[in-house]
């Protein structure tokens, strides 16, 4: 069973014909999985005993963000899945006018083909699926929980019969880093997915307990993500937005349209966590918090927009690999929908 395409989505579902604000709602951070790298563990002393975004409050939030220009809501976790009223959440979204709404999910719970069915009826039309490898044993492995692979394929299965435009996030480690070629592959000829968001490690939460196990450097991993960008070229599939997070031009010269937040931002998204709100400040929070420049940064043309690369990374492997660009190249043939 084939995902639906991205033109195909964009055509039925009625989504803009550009890249919208966000609105990124945190439901809540319980989760049924326990992956290596997350940064927003629930076994994290500071999400420990936290409670749920309610709706009242939710649907707040996700009104302002409209009324502000957002046209994508993408609900997150934690796992929203677990949230007990997340069709209702979705409801309201729909209610509210939202034509992209959006969940970023695990898929265990939507491996259960009624649940998922409740959700598409609630107004869910799109969901972006954590997958980190083609090999079950590998994906168990970093996810946490015995079977995950096999919910995965169920959860994807389901989404593609009911016609919910499917994406594939993946946490690139240095578990997995040699298997991201095989895993686009794979889920490109089994579901027909085109969107992808292929994310180098942010070493906070759990990831940067985990680091030993987990970093790897842009050096070791830029041979497997250029195969994979070789691979989607190939097919000539059209992303609805960048395939690539945490990433920097002078890394992937010619790739600046595939990577979604290496730009200081100018126009900001909103983030809605149960506990705060960064209003239109989602990137720049990071950048401000989590990113550094090197000291050949100021020779590159892209020194005065680029957000730069981030501390703990710097802490690992220094700023050798983060050489100046003095020219533009020509962009990879990949085209964006949703490109800034």
């Amino acid at each position: 069973m084939k995902s639906l395409s991205t033109l195909k989505a964009i055509e039925k579902y009625g989504w803009p014909y550009f890249r919208t604000k966000v609105c990124e709602l945190t439901l809540n951070y319980n989760c049924n999985a326990r992956c290596v790298f997350c940064y927003s563990s629930p076994d994290m002393q500071q999400w420990k005993n936290s409670k749920d975004l309610d709706i009242k409050t939710a649907s707040s939030y996700m009104i302002d963000s409209y009324k502000s220009g957002s046209r994508i809501v993408q609900i997150i976790g934690g796992e929203p899945t677990v949230y007990p009223k997340l069709a209702e959440i979705i409801k309201i979204a729909k209610k509210i006018g939202y034509p992209v709404i959006q969940i970023v999910t695990n898929g265990q719970k939507m491996a259960d083909c009624s649940y998922a069915r409740s959700l598409k009826e609630a107004g869910l039309n799109t969901a972006t699926f954590s997958v980190h490898s083609s090999n079950p044993s590998m994906h168990d492995s970093i996810v946490g929980v015995e079977g995950a692979f096999k919910k995965m394929l169920k959860a994807l299965e389901n989404a593609s019969k009911l016609g919910i435009y499917i994406s594939a996030g993946t946490a690139v480690n240095a578990i997995n880093y040699r298997q991201i070629p095989r895993l686009v592959k794979f889920l490109h000829e089994s579901f027909g997915v085109e969107s992808y968001h292929l994310i180098a490690m942010h070493f906070i939460g759990a990831a940067d307990k985990n680091n030993r196990n987990l970093a790897v450097s842009y050096s070791q991993t830029m041979p497997y993500i250029r195969e994979a960008l070789s691979f989607l070229s190939s097919k000539k599939i059209m992303p609805i937005a960048a395939v690539l997070s945490n990433y920097q031009p002078c890394i992937l010269p010619g790739c600046e349209h595939l990577i979604s937040d290496w730009q200081i931002p100018f126009a900001d998204d909103d983030l809605y966590l149960p506990e705060k709100v960064y209003k239109e400040s989602m990137y720049s929070m990071i950048t401000n918090s989590l990113r550094m420049k090197g000291k050949n940064c100021k020779k590159c043309i892209y020194y005065n927009i680029c957000a730069g690369f981030e501390k703990k990374y710097f802490e690992i492997y220094g700023d050798s690999e983060f050489r100046p660009l003095k020219s533009r190249l020509r962009p990879f043939p990949i085209p964006v929908f949703y490109s800034r």
